[in-house]
């Protein structure tokens, strides 16, 4: 049905919703490319008792992902709560099969005590983690690889004291389709993975010396002058909003050239911003960006962030594999109620369909 204007969940029945405009206090202007976002109000659920699900698409065409504090999908059954375990999820949004992978470098521990995977990436078949509570004590990101489809493990040696919720910017199948030769890594202005802050920040590196620390180089610049610094104290951030930044996700839509970038903060430790859950749009991985939506825990049928009725809970991702060729449909995975859900959403564009301006990339 469209037309139903406004955002809400109603209890546990599907519709649709179609918004124009944000309710709440969004921190950055609604997009002009991304005129409509329109909800199926139906959702999945499925890995009962478990969060964080980052997702990459990797070259043998399956999505990974590694979920926390729980024990996964249902086959095989895991006997012990997890903090941090992997799964294979095959196929498409409505009809995927989720498999455990079974490793020996499963973590244990609740919340902060136990290492939480935040960030995951493809390239060449390798499979990049970003690992939050690198000091088990909630703070600090590290960074791991897999060559063997998330079996086994190897830690790269070194932290980021600086940063905690990190996540990278995901393009298509095995990065394919990235707009250069680097990878890019965003993360909530702080080390603490549990404490909104004011900023998201960003890093990259060279793909082929991403597990050097020295390769690293901060984004410094601003929206319209971008610019990168090997130190990490020039940082500078690529989005703001006070006491509203917390888990970040990003995922490249090819489709429509723009870069989508999810937001979430359940205001734990901070009175000034209201628990939130966001979509933003923009042309480069620094912004500037618009808001494609925006949401408030205190809205009607949104009590609670973390709602069986379906309320947006720990963290959100958008798999490019789940984008469609023209780029107007998405699918948000995202940690509700403490399991895997996934909702569809159908995006309405300014411009006509067969005239996308392209983007920087498509006049190379």
């Amino acid at each position: 049905m469209r037309g139903l204007r406004g955002i809400g969940w109603l209890g546990s029945v599907a519709w649709f919703g179609a918004i124009t405009a944000c309710t709440g206090d969004p921190p950055y202007p609604n997009s002009s490319v991304i005129v409509e976002i329109e909800w199926d109000g139906t959702a999945s659920q499925d890995a009962l008792g478990s969060d964080k699900f980052p997702m990459t698409w990797s070259d043998d065409g399956n999505l990974y992902t590694v979920f926390g504090d729980g024990r996964g999908f249902a086959n095989p059954p895991i006997e012990m709560k997890l903090s941090m375990g992997w799964a294979r999820v095959e196929s498409s949004p409505d009809a995927y099969v989720a498999t455990n992978i079974r490793s020996a470098d499963e973590t244990t521990g609740d919340g902060a005590s136990g290492k939480k995977g935040t960030g995951m990436l493809s390239i060449e078949g390798v499979l990049y983690l970003l690992v939050a509570n690198a000091d088990n004590s909630g703070e600090q990101c590290e960074l791991w690889f897999s060559s063997d489809k998330a079996v086994n493990w190897t830690d790269v040696g070194w932290n980021w004291e600086e940063f905690g919720d990190c996540s990278f910017l995901n393009f298509g199948r095995d990065y394919e389709g990235a707009r250069d030769e680097f990878v890019y890594m965003f993360s909530p202005n702080t080390p603490d993975s549990y404490l909104e802050t004011d900023s998201y920040v960003l890093a990259r590196a060279p793909k082929a010396g991403i597990k050097t620390e020295s390769n690293w180089e901060y984004f410094s610049g601003t929206a319209s002058s971008p610019a990168w610094s090997t130190r990490i104290a020039d940082r500078t951030p690529v989005f703001t909003h006070p006491g509203g930044c917390n888990r970040i996700d990003v995922t490249y839509n090819s489709g429509i050239g723009r870069y989508l970038m999810v937001s979430r903060a359940r205001n734990r430790s901070r009175g000034d911003n209201p628990n939130h859950f966001s979509i933003y749009e923009a042309a480069e991985p620094w912004g500037p960006w618009k808001t494609v939506y925006y949401t408030e825990s205190s809205l009607p049928g949104m009590s609670k962030m973390n709602a069986s009725s379906g309320g947006w809970g720990e963290s959100q991702r958008i798999p490019s594999k789940w984008i469609s060729a023209d780029g107007r449909t998405i699918h948000v995975v995202y940690a509700g109620d403490d399991s895997f859900r996934i909702r569809r959403a159908v995006l309405t564009l300014a411009e006509p369909d067969n005239a996308r301006r392209p983007d920087r990339r498509d006049q190379e």
